[in-house]
């Protein structure tokens, strides 16, 4: 079992992009990835939030959304302890209006630290 580790998600540049910061703490061992804490920056108050998981052992209809400032922190509160398994991606959607949207996809690999990648 590994100790918990940070993992920020990139964060794109260029006119309208949101820019806002995700750090997102795990532990792995071996298939299995627990998610032990998520910290988001500033945003708009208007931001939406979509977590989508993929994979063999994720949910049948596993899309969470959540809307404005109270909708994504309680969304973000009600990840903490999910367990993922190798091979499955979790997909990140933040998008508020005004603002390109940005998309994230995490891998979960077998016992190593997820891979994070702006799609």
């Amino acid at each position: 079992v590994s100790t918990p580790v940070t993992t920020a998600l990139p964060t794109p540049t260029g006119p309208h992009t949101l820019g806002i910061r995700v750090a997102i703490s795990w532990t792995w061992s071996r298939a299995t990835t627990r998610l032990r804490g998520i910290r988001i920056g500033s945003f708009p108050g208007r931001t939406h939030l979509t977590i989508s998981c993929r994979g063999r052992s994720c949910p049948r209809h596993s899309r969470l959304i959540a809307h404005g400032h109270r909708g994504v922190h309680h969304l973000l509160k009600r990840l903490r302890g999910h367990r993922y398994h190798a091979g499955e991606h979790l997909y990140i959607t933040l998008r508020a209006p005004g603002y390109r949207s940005e998309r994230a996809e995490i891998s979960f690999r077998w016992g190593r630290k997820p891979r994070v990648r702006l799609l």
